[in-house]
């Protein structure tokens, strides 16, 4: 069975065994560069993004499975960023900034799917609860704060349940577009008009489950 995007792929490698909160840390920094440093982040971060995948057994598909649309979106961004309204009708200068918003999109992106293909939810709610309670001890000890009740790392269990909506979403996304497949639903816009109201109606529900499961923990 084909894994949805942004899934776990469950493998033995360097990369699967760091720790999950240095890899989040890592995506955060690579992905804020690329589109503050532009080209000058883009291309070392790209050959070094297809080295880890290579290290993690993740294939160039399954990093850019289920960017389809944000492809699409990708060039649509770049074709209007290179139209100029006074003659010539080609802006160069559009052109590489276009390009390079649209390479941008798509490297993040397949930096979130490396991500999650090598970090699993409950490895990522594990490293952020650590990280948590190791801050929240210093500062107290730092100003002498002292514990009334044991410490519980709400910001880190946050943080997991909503990370936690990416690769959900892909998964529903999935086992929807495969549903209405089988059915010998078309594809194109029809696809998109009948899987989209659905799809959202899902996600909303799913949010209102993890607001539930957050004011359970306290918030």
């Amino acid at each position: 069975m084909e894994l949805s995007p942004f899934s776990y792929k469950n493998r033995t490698s360097p990369l699967h065994a760091l720790s999950p909160g240095v890899k989040l840390v890592f995506l955060l920094a690579i992905s804020s560069a690329v589109f503050i440093l532009g080209f000058a982040a883009l291309i070392p971060g790209i050959p070094l993004i297809l080295a880890l995948a290579a290290i993690a057994g993740v294939g160039i598909a399954e990093l850019l499975r289920g960017s389809r649309m944000l492809f699409i979106s990708a060039l649509l961004v770049l074709a209007l960023r290179s139209l100029n309204v006074s003659a010539p009708y080609f802006s160069a200068e559009g052109f590489i900034e276009g390009l390079r918003f649209a390479l941008s999109l798509l490297f993040c992106f397949a930096s979130a799917s490396l991500f999650f293909s090598v970090s699993s939810l409950s490895g990522i709610l594990a490293s952020l609860s650590r990280a948590e309670l190791f801050i929240r001890s210093f500062f107290s000890r730092l100003f002498r704060v002292k514990e009334t009740k044991p410490a519980y790392p709400f910001l880190s269990l946050a943080i997991s349940l909503m990370l936690g909506f990416i690769p959900r979403f892909f998964s529903l996304w999935n086992q929807m577009e495969t549903a209405y497949t089988a059915r010998g639903g078309r594809g194109g816009i029809e696809k998109l008009k009948r899987l989209i109201p659905p799809g959202t109606e899902a996600m909303l529900d799913a949010a209102a489950e993890t607001e539930k499961a957050l004011e359970a923990r306290g918030f």
